[in-house]
């Protein structure tokens, strides 16, 4: 098994059509976490970010409108888009954006195959 961590907000599995969305990847004392939520439930990396640290109790705080992170032993990678559609069984992760840069996509496709989330058996497709 892979040791990613895949945390996908407000995205119910019944939904037809696609989901676009945007999503964050950051490692925690080495684990990689990869963390999703549709564009119109939050429309910024930095939020879904904050969101995730909140709910984990990770240390940071807001500067300016820059999310800071307070613990050492995590390291925002990257970040991107995702479209997502049950019916097709497919997952696509693209873009970037100006807050974190391009997610690190070197072997995710793998790791999301290989992972104990149900989107391993999706066909994944990283595109630019």
């Amino acid at each position: 098994m892979s040791h990613l961590k895949i945390i996908a907000y407000d995205m119910p599995a019944t939904q037809l059509g696609e989901i676009h969305g945007k999503f964050v990847q950051l490692f925690i004392a080495g684990v990689e976490h990869l963390v999703f939520m549709p564009k119109t439930t939050q429309p910024y990396h930095n939020l879904i970010l904050g969101q995730f640290c909140a709910e984990q109790r990770i240390a940071c705080r807001w500067e300016d409108g820059t999310l800071i992170i307070d613990q050492p032993d995590i390291e925002v990678r990257g970040d991107g888009k995702f479209i997502l559609d049950h019916g097709a069984r497919r997952l696509t992760l693209h873009d970037n954006s100006q807050v974190y840069g391009r997610f690190d996509e070197t072997g995710l496709v793998e790791r999301i195959k290989d992972s104990a989330h149900p989107w391993r058996g999706y066909h994944i497709v990283i595109t630019d």
